[in-house]
């Protein structure tokens, strides 16, 4: 199964392996600020635990707040945000990814206000823990955060698009440190190009969705430069191409899970292998429940 936020048609969508067309688990009644509706949400997630009835978390950006959607469930609740754009904790300007800790504190990447904040379960307002010093270089600083990771001691990894870089955050700490590229934008491979999604693996290496170079890259600590795991560097449409990656994660199989955004597909890459195969989408853009919208 896989949960996609499908964002030019303003929902969620469930894919089941070999199936031909997805579920609709949120949304889908075009954009609005109604708790049934959404507006260009950028990142969904399950909760863990919770038995039949799993809960989404959605960043219903459009809408500057996140919500909590029980599958099958009508409408969602506000969670965090929801109080307007702005900067205020208690607000967000475009949430986009989202990720939870081992304590179920939720983390989100609050693009425009170039932060990650952190989300204690009931709060109403949230905690700065990356950023929030406006847009810039600086270690302390972040510039568009687009995907955030929280790897299993509570550090935090966030990839900033216009710095072309990953940074890591140790809880409590007040700057990051450089994880992964950061010396400009470029194709090399101690480089990244706008990186996108990350994921977290249990060895302590970090995927990111390297999105201008149209490839994943596996980053270990430490590390001087990256290992190509998915794509060419080179955009295209054949299955051993990605065209502007927006995500990444990976299932029990260890196969990556790979949002191919101007593809409009989801690909299934296994381990080890030179190529993905198609497990979502594949037949361009429309509103058709084997499609995805222009903004996926």
């Amino acid at each position: 199964m896989c949960l996609v936020a499908d964002t030019g048609n303003h929902r969620i969508l469930c894919w089941k392996e070999g199936a031909e067309e997805a579920l609709v688990m949120a949304g889908g009644r075009g954009p609005g600020p109604e708790l049934y509706r959404l507006d260009s949400p950028a990142g969904v997630l399950l909760e863990p635990g919770g038995g039949r009835l799993r809960m989404m978390l959605i960043a219903d950006t459009g809408n500057h707040r996140v919500l909590r959607w029980e599958t099958g469930a009508q409408e969602g609740e506000v969670i965090a945000g929801g109080n307007g754009k702005g900067s205020g904790l208690h607000q967000f300007d475009e949430p986009r990814s989202l990720a939870l800790d081992s304590a179920g504190a939720l983390y989100v990447a609050d693009l425009w206000n170039h932060r990650v904040v952190k989300w204690a379960p009931g709060s109403s307002e949230g905690e700065v823990v990356a950023g929030g010093n406006k847009a810039g270089r600086g270690l302390h600083q972040l510039n568009w955060p687009y995907g955030i990771a929280v790897d299993s001691r509570g550090v935090l990894f966030v990839s900033e698009r216009l710095n072309h870089r990953v940074t890591r955050w140790e809880p409590g700490a007040k700057e990051g440190t450089l994880f992964a590229g950061g010396h400009g934008e470029g194709s090399e491979l101690y480089q990244l190009c706008g990186p996108s999604g990350l994921f977290a693996e249990d060895t302590g290496a970090v995927l990111v969705a390297d999105s201008g170079n149209h490839r994943i890259v596996r980053w270990w600590p430490g590390a001087t430069e990256g290992e190509i795991v998915a794509g060419t560097e080179e955009s295209g449409y054949a299955l051993n191409q990605l065209s502007w990656p927006s995500a990444v994660s990976v299932d029990k199989t260890d196969a990556l899970l790979i949002a191919d955004h101007l593809n409009h597909r989801v690909l299934r890459w296994p381990k080890g292998a030179k190529c993905g195969e198609v497990f979502a989408g594949n037949k361009g853009v429309g509103e058709e429940l084997d499609h995805f919208g222009s903004g996926f």
